[in-house]
């Protein structure tokens, strides 16, 4: 997976932006995991449980589209000078993937999803402001074994060139883009009728300029449980 250009210099502030840049293309690779994600109790058929609602133990034999929902934050700040130059970005609210769960086989088309980035960048007489908003990309292999979903989730940058601002005072406005942190992750869901959240975290990840929160929700359509 290759990484993405996020910035390039320009204004007064060039050599910040010289190091973003420099960030962005280093930060590439698997991340170490943080992985927590629900137990599975059960040996019947069904279970009721409170967290999950109704859990099937068997994968669907025939193809079922399913919800893959995606709930990240995360703080890019190079070498974690968060007093210096830190940007927080949420993904939207309405972010999500489908896959399709078939027997063993799970398939997924490459996905986007959108998030906004704002934060700050500190001069020795100026404090610029950035703001933007982007997407990312994730891509799904995975398999289906006894009631359970094996994922592989990929998540890297999507956007070519700037997609925000940076406002500092007495200057114009210059296009400006911020990092994403990728990740490569192995997670493991419930077929359940409340869905099934995995979630992992990094505080700092392995390249030493993010932390994150990133969370996956795998959602079933009601008729897999009969309803």
């Amino acid at each position: 997976m290759d990484a993405r250009r996020f910035a390039r210099s320009g204004s007064w502030m060039g050599l910040l932006l010289v190091l973003a840049l420099a960030v962005a293309a280093c930060a590439g690779g698997e991340r170490s995991l943080s992985q927590v994600e629900q137990p599975l109790e059960g040996d019947g058929e069904e279970t009721g449980d409170d967290d999950f609602g109704v859990v099937a133990l068997t994968c669907p034999e025939e193809p079922v589209p399913v919800k893959l929902a995606i709930a990240h934050s995360f703080n890019f700040s190079p070498n974690r000078e968060t007093d210096v130059y830190s940007v927080n970005g949420t993904t939207d609210p309405n972010a999500w993937c489908m896959i399709t769960v078939a027997g063993s086989k799970v398939t997924a088309e490459p996905c986007n999803f959108s998030y906004h980035y704002d934060g700050f960048i500190k001069g020795e007489d100026a404090m610029c402001q950035i703001t933007g908003n982007a997407t990312a990309a994730l891509e799904v292999t995975g398999r289906c074994k006894d009631g359970r979903v094996f994922l592989e989730l990929s998540e890297y940058a999507n956007d070519e060139g700037l997609t925000g601002k940076m406002n500092c005072p007495g200057a114009p406005a210059v296009d400006f883009g911020t990092a994403y942190p990728l990740s490569l992750t192995e997670a493991s869901f419930a077929i359940a009728s409340l869905g099934d959240t995995v979630t992992e975290s990094a505080d700092p990840d392995e390249t030493g300029q993010f932390s994150y929160n990133k969370s996956w929700t795998l959602i079933f359509t009601p008729d897999v449980f009969g309803q």
